[in-house]
């Protein structure tokens, strides 16, 4: 199933939350897209924890539509996570801990 808006075509990535999506412009150019992503994202991609924001849009539905770099990358596992468990816990309590994630 693909969506497409003027100029966005929108291909579902597999995952659990069923809101991410790989975008593709015309010229080709690609952007991963999100629907109503926690305001923390734009704290976690300044930590670069997760791919720069480039663009957030609100649909006429009331959806928040969010476009971030493209990036090749893998999926953690959990072994992958628990090594790496304390550098992103210090990463997301200085982002809780940001006045800028008030809000």
């Amino acid at each position: 199933m693909v969506l497409v808006d003027n100029e966005l075509a929108l291909t579902p990535i597999a995952g659990k939350s069923g809101k991410a999506y790989m975008g593709t412009y015309p010229d080709g150019g690609r952007v991963f897209v999100k629907m109503n992503t926690t305001p923390i994202l734009a704290g976690l991609a300044r930590e670069q924890i997760a791919p720069q924001l480039l663009w957030s849009r609100r649909l006429p539905d009331g959806n928040v539509m969010s476009g971030q770099e493209w990036l090749s990358g893998a999926i953690l596992t959990p072994n992958d996570m628990s090594k790496a468990s304390d550098q992103y816990f210090n990463a997301f309590a200085s982002v809780e801990a940001s006045d800028d994630s008030v809000g």
